[in-house]
């Protein structure tokens, strides 16, 4: 199970350095960020930060302590995280809106 867990990994990250480098780092880091989301009992299609953000927002301690480190790693991060989520959803609605059958 492991060699094939190592073999995975491996071709994703041969085909992430064929993509760019820079972009696959990031859709990495998305991907992370979305996983521990999950770990934490929230909506897949989200990730932690933005999820910090929104917590951040309505007052909850462990929205406001997450959203303050990562502040430190960058400026906004929990509002830039909210826009990229939205901005990632928007994109997905107008990627997959041609194939979507329910009103034909």
């Amino acid at each position: 199970m492991l060699t094939i867990f190592f073999i995975i990994i491996v071709l994703l990250v041969t085909a992430g350095i064929f993509s760019g480098l820079k972009t696959f780092a990031r859709y990495v880091a998305i991907a992370f960020d979305m996983f521990v989301n999950v770990l934490t009992a929230g909506s897949l299609d989200v990730t932690i930060s933005s999820r910090a953000g929104v917590a951040a927002e309505q007052g909850k301690l462990w929205g406001r302590v997450l959203s303050r480190f990562l502040d430190l790693l960058e400026k906004d991060h929990c509002q830039l995280a909210i826009q990229s989520d939205i901005d990632r959803a928007k994109q997905t609605i107008v990627t997959l809106t041609p194939y979507d059958n329910r009103n034909k």
